[in-house]
């Protein structure tokens, strides 16, 4: 070990030039060989990162807007087929014309109209402080 040249030891004593008598003296050639595959590789994390906080939040709210949707429209379905299927039952069951069922559902649907009517909040009304600014 005494003709060792400084750098290639393994006394752990810096040769001033930044590097250790441990390291290994690197290759200009390995840098030209790597550094291809080390930009592509950032390149991967960067559009991975970007893509992880644009495009998949964007997916998100586009299949939640498109399974509600579809829900919604499934709803008002059923909720259209249950109504003419209780008149239908109502027009079958009750003695006399259709004339009856017809005066059931309006009754029903008018009630509902009513209470929802009298839930709704007025507009409220600018004050006159707020006019005159």
């Amino acid at each position: 070990m005494a003709d060792d040249a400084p750098g290639e030891g393994t006394t752990g004593v810096s040769d001033g030039a930044g590097t250790s008598d441990g390291d290994r003296a690197v290759d200009p050639g390995d840098l030209a060989a790597e550094w291809p595959a080390q930009a592509a590789d950032t390149v991967v994390r960067v559009v991975d990162s970007v893509r992880e906080k644009t495009t998949e939040p964007a997916q998100t709210a586009a299949r939640g807007i498109v399974y509600g949707l579809v829900a919604a429209f499934l709803a008002i379905v059923a909720v259209v087929l249950v109504v003419v299927g209780a008149f239908r039952a109502l027009a079958n069951y009750l003695p006399g014309d259709v004339w009856a069922a017809h005066a059931i559902v309006g009754v029903i649907f008018s009630i509902a109209g009513a209470a929802l009517w009298f839930q709704r909040r007025p507009p409220s009304e600018p004050s006159t402080d707020d006019a005159t600014a």
